[in-house]
């Protein structure tokens, strides 16, 4: 036992770990010729993004430039359907893109996903070797963000969560601006966004990083 478990700690404090330098190999083979640059970084550093595809594609806002389909709204979002898609996804990239990466959890809007079944959503997720990001419109309030990461007994049962809360003026349905005028009318909701996860923090000690 002791054996097994120093190797697999000198194989984890590798500078590249085996699997993930296969994986970058495959990335590096599949470019096009013309992208096998000295100043590319997929397959040499990095291995591109990765998201969860098609899984909950329903959205409570009308944006102008929305990229989801037509019938998005008709999809019922069933949290067992959703979890156990995920799985599936992130198994396919474990086996792919190397044994960790970031990984975007992406619809639709992932506050239409009940607080139970984001959190397992998240979960799995790292269990598959990846950082959750949480992608987001933000309009949600503090009892959401408490309830995904808190357990029924009051604890964390995520110490750390991810959100990348979008805002702009082509978005179409936030509460208290459903039509904004421009970028500036919308800092208010940004500061809102970022004081939830603020608030968390002091609460319950719960980590966070933010992007928009």
């Amino acid at each position: 036992m002791l054996i097994a478990k120093r190797r697999e700690w000198e194989r984890r404090t590798r500078p590249v770990e085996p699997e993930m330098r296969a994986a970058l190999a495959r990335r590096w083979a599949s470019l096009p010729e013309s992208a096998r640059t000295p100043a590319q970084t997929l397959g040499r550093h990095a291995l591109g993004c990765e998201g969860t595809h098609g899984v909950f594609p329903r959205c409570d806002f009308a944006c102008s430039p929305c990229y989801l389909p037509q019938g998005s709204n008709r999809v019922a979002v069933s949290g067992s359907h959703t979890v156990a898609e995920v799985a599936g996804q992130m198994e396919y990239l474990r086996v792919e893109r190397g044994p960790r990466a970031h990984a975007q959890l992406i619809g639709g809007q992932v506050s239409l996903l009940s607080p139970d079944d984001h959190a397992a959503a998240l979960l799995v997720m790292r269990e598959h070797g990846r950082e959750p990001m949480s992608m987001t419109h933000g309009d949600f309030d503090y009892d959401y963000l408490s309830r995904v990461t808190l357990g029924a007994d009051g604890r964390p049962r995520l110490l750390r969560v991810s959100f990348a809360g979008h805002f702009d003026m082509l978005m179409r349905g936030r509460r208290g601006i459903e039509h904004p005028a421009d970028e500036r009318s919308l800092n208010p909701y940004r500061k809102r966004f970022c004081d939830l996860f603020e608030r968390l923090r002091g609460e319950h000690g719960v980590r966070f990083f933010l992007a928009h």
